[in-house]
């Protein structure tokens, strides 16, 4: 809630104040306060014969112009859709961000019991190694020399370790599978975001991956007893 200052009106002053009672013996007492929602802003209306949230009117912009409910100001109608796909990039950002930090933080456990990065970085990394070995392959095979190129990859801080090349692409499929539900919820909060119309539908998504989280022994535990 937002505490206001009545005059002639309308809601002239936010004030810093987060309760009625913090207002009391600091100003006259013909001095209007009130509280209101958090979506009204200065300038809007305020109708004393009306109840609840009824009692504040948002101001009509003139013509040519919108009134922005996120930042309370009026803005020229031709800056509007840019502003919404500015919010709707930046959304979009925050969304990889947070696909992002799920993937450093949910490693895959591989059959050897370790655990195995599944960055953005790692997967390239991974791919890397596995195309230049099979490049490396491929020269010393036609240049009957035999192959130096040394295949390597490491668990999760550790150094790194000769691996076959089935072994890193059976890991590299497992990270695949692994991953594809945190895509597949990125692709769906994307979608979502690019559908909006407004800044306050884009801000009301809610990207929450905590979903996806691997459910541990002891998870599985509690839920046996409940």
């Amino acid at each position: 809630m937002a505490i206001f200052q009545i005059v002639n009106g309308k809601c002239h002053w936010q004030t810093p104040f987060k309760s009625l009672d913090e207002v009391k013996d600091r100003f006259p007492p013909d001095c209007l306060f009130v509280d209101a929602p958090d979506y009204v802003n200065e300038q809007w209306g305020f109708d004393e014969t009306e109840i609840g949230d009824d009692r504040f009117i948002k101001p009509e912009a003139p013509e040519g112009w919108i009134y922005d409910d996120e930042t309370g100001q009026l803005m020229p109608e031709e800056m509007q859709a840019a502003a919404i796909e500015q919010a709707k990039d930046a959304k979009q950002g925050e969304n990889n961000a947070a696909l992002a930090k799920w993937l450093e933080e949910n490693p895959l456990t591989w059959t050897d019991g370790k655990q195995y990065g599944v960055t953005l970085q790692d997967q390239q990394e991974i791919s890397l190694n596995i195309m230049s070995y099979q490049m490396a392959t491929q020269v010393a095979a036609q240049s009957s020399e035999p192959a130096t190129f040394v295949l390597e990859w490491h668990a999760v801080n550790e150094a790194c370790v000769p691996w076959t090349v089935e072994e890193l692409t059976a890991l590299s499929v497992a990270i695949r599978a692994h991953i594809y539900p945190a895509y597949t919820l990125n692709q769906q909060y994307k979608t979502a975001i690019y559908a909006c119309e407004d800044r306050t539908s884009i801000n009301a998504i809610d990207l929450d991956y905590s979903s996806l989280n691997p459910t541990t022994d002891e998870d599985s535990t509690e839920n046996a007893d409940s």
